[in-house]
Formats: C-alpha cells, structure tokens, sequence
C-alpha cells in the first residue's frame, strides 16, 4: 500500500503524518487547554484520540513495509475502534434525546460519526492482504486488490470532499454552508490533524485499489 509510493513521497507523506500526530497528541494531552471544537474536527478528546490511533498506524505502513505488522493484527485494531466509536454514536444519540435542540451531543454524534467512516476505511484495504508460501515454508502477505472496489472509490470521493471542507473552514472559521456560527480559533489547530487523515487516507485507498 503506502509503502509502495515513491520514496520521496512516502517520507513528505511521512513527515506531514507525524507533524498531524504531534497536534493531536498535543491537544490530547493538553489539560485545561484543552478547547473542543464544533463538528466533525473535534469535539474532545475521543476525536482527538481517533487520529492518534489512525495517525499513528498510517506513519507505520507509509515508514515500514507492508507486511511489518500482520493485516489480522491492523484488522483487529480498526475493528476494535470502529466498535468503540459505533458505541460513542449510540450514547450520544441518547444523549441528544435528553438535550436541547442543537446542542453539543450533535457535534458529538458527527464527529463520531466522522471516525466510525475513518476506522471502516483503514480496515478495508487490510482486508486484500493474502498469505503466499515462501521459500522454506515461510509464508509472507502480499497485497491484492480489496474486496467491492467502488466503497473504496465512495472512500476517497468522502475523504477528499471532507478535505475540501477542512481547508475551507481552516481559512473562513466557517462551516460552509451550514450556518453561520463564528468558530473558535483553535479550530486552525484541531483541523490540521483531520485534514492530515483525509489527504492520507486518500492516498492509501487510491493505492490499495490501482496498485495491488
């Protein structure tokens, strides 16, 4: 997958995943700094969290090769933060039930909403991974094309739309479109780090689909 671009890209793509997991990791890690932010970009920590995880797995496959880390092992981590945020989206619809009308459990649900999508997208090109023998009898996974390649397509069309959102809302600190509410400067700050896993998870899709 990643590790298959070439080598310049894989390390400006390394460098830009790791500068994406330093902001998250410092808004995590930020205490009483801590801002949440409207929407899909950051609505505390879970979010946060989230692209510490997916940041943190797509800097190993575009640095390591392919078969570093076992698909079952990648496929049991995204199952397993795909289960944690479905969870999160049910307590927070319950939540909005018993709270006012576009309320905090709304940004909740969306950005939930948003790394349900993310850890879906991550398990889906690990599920092309196909074990050969070697020489031996060593066995060695090699990449073949993931199963339904138009929800990959869907997937990149998603990442690079939300991309364009994160960009424009980085620049007006607003959502387009939406309504008109002023956000918070430390929206710049908390967007870097989602707009760091739209573009990448992008590229890892597109390679995950043309290139196997």
């Amino acid at each position: 997958m990643l590790d298959d671009l070439p080598l310049a890209v894989r390390w400006a793509v390394a460098g830009l995943t790791a500068a994406g997991l330093i902001v998250a990791v410092a808004r995590a890690t930020g205490g009483g700094r801590h801002e949440a932010v409207p929407g899909l970009y950051s609505s505390g920590r879970a979010s946060d969290l989230g692209h510490i995880v997916m940041l943190a797995a797509i800097f190993i496959m575009v640095v390591f090769p392919h078969d570093a880390v076992p698909s079952y092992l990648w496929q049991s981590i995204f199952g397993a933060l795909a289960a944690v945020y479905t969870v999160l989206i049910v307590i927070h619809i319950g939540q909005r039930r018993r709270a006012p009308v576009g309320g905090q459990s709304t940004d909740l649900i969306a950005a939930a909403g948003y790394h349900l999508i993310a850890a879906l997208a991550m398990l889906y090109p690990t599920l092309g991974a196909v074990s050969r023998p070697e020489m031996y009898g060593l066995h060695r996974e090699h990449a073949a094309p993931p199963p339904l390649p138009v929800l990959g397509w869907i997937g990149v069309a998603f990442f690079l739309a939300d991309l364009l959102g994160s960009v424009i809302v980085a620049i007006t600190l607003r959502f387009p479109g939406i309504d008109h509410r002023k956000l918070p400067k430390a929206t710049r700050v908390a967007v870097f780090p989602h707009a760091v896993m739209d573009l990448t998870m992008s590229l890892m899709l597109v390679t995950a689909l043309v290139g196997s």
